[in-house]
């Protein structure tokens, strides 16, 4: 098996805090209550903006599955949104600047939508996604050029850069080019996989991550098959049966799709769904929390402003009726 070996290295002033420091959060947190709560008052008082009731008597699955959507994408300049995570109640978001003028960011909301904090990275990656690996409490971005960059979270001066580890993930623009589109870790296994698009599928490598002191190793397990134009994945569990969940979507006019396939790690190929969730155009990553599916959309951004149905807010799905569909 094929490991990739990398030592931690320091960037100087990579970011701007150390964001998950419990201190740090409640303090900012408690000046924001004080300075404006509007934002909490709309999470409690509003569930769902009038912007995506609009939208939810044109898509059918949306309005049988929604649960919430009323915190706001956070969108600068030209900035456009990529990837979400969950972590300690905090909401995570990705953005790249279209116009490579800035660097990209991570958006730190708290649970009601707050702006808690807004981090620079130090390149324009298109940051496609966001993944938490827990055990090792590190953050996982797509970095430029087929770059994997983790950042740890105890100090995210520290930053692990993996560069080879993307020789299937052909880039969809440029055959030429190596590209990191999506990401997703479970327990120990990371899920690194590209977008394809037309008649060229999907790659998804699989990596078990391993910490030995200072070193982070990827194990190179196998790699699957899955269709074109996917934006992000994930791998559920519940009852005793897996399922791998794709967002899917390609431009300003169709809509996006949300697929679930059963999982299984001898399966080589995914081309069947056993469920597809009809959704807006413009979805990227989706990430699951407890019971909730979130859903981020990057149709809110200047790039994008031809999109025929606009989503400016997360919008959050009831997983448990979703697989209520595929048990009955």
């Amino acid at each position: 098996m094929k490991k990739v070996i990398i030592l931690l290295t320091i960037i100087d002033i990579l970011f701007i805090i150390e964001f998950l420091d419990n201190t740090y959060f409640y303090n900012n947190i408690e000046k924001l209550k004080v300075k404006d709560t509007n934002y909490y008052n709309k999470y409690f008082n509003v569930i769902i903006d009038e912007d995506i009731n609009k939208l939810v008597n044109k898509y059918s699955d949306l309005k049988e599955l929604i649960k919430r959507a009323n915190i706001t994408i956070p969108i600068k300049d030209f900035m456009v949104p990529q990837g979400i995570s969950i972590i300690d109640n905090y909401i995570l978001i990705s953005s790249y600047d279209s116009k490579r003028v800035n660097y990209s960011i991570i958006s730190i909301l708290d649970q009601y939508g707050g702006l808690v904090n807004t981090v620079s990275l130090d390149n324009y990656s298109h940051v496609g996604a966001l993944a938490y690996d827990k055990i090792n409490k590190m953050l996982y971005v797509p970095g430029e050029d087929g770059i994997l960059d983790i950042y740890d979270l105890g100090n995210l001066k520290y930053k692990l850069s993996i560069n080879d580890i993307s020789d299937e993930l052909i880039d969809y623009q440029d055959k030429n080019k190596r590209n990191i589109d999506y990401l997703f870790i479970d327990e120990d296994i990371l899920y690194i996989g590209s977008f394809g698009v037309k008649e060229h599928k999907g790659i998804v490598k699989k990596f078990r991550i391993i910490k030995k002191d200072d070193l982070i190793i990827l194990e190179n397990i196998n790699s699957f098959v899955v269709p074109s134009l996917v934006q992000s994945i994930n791998i559920y569990e519940i009852r005793d049966k897996k399922y791998l969940i794709l967002s899917r979507s390609y431009g300003q006019e169709k809509a996006s799709h949300i697929e679930i396939y059963e999982y299984k790690d001898n399966i080589s190929s995914y081309d069947k769904p056993l469920l597809d969730i009809k959704m807006p155009p413009m979805l990227e990553q989706i990430t699951i929390d407890k019971d909730n599916l979130y859903l981020l959309f990057e149709s809110n951004a200047q790039k994008y402003d031809k999109c025929i149905d606009v989503v400016d807010d997360i919008i959050i799905l009831d997983l448990e009726k979703i697989i209520s569909k595929l048990e009955y």
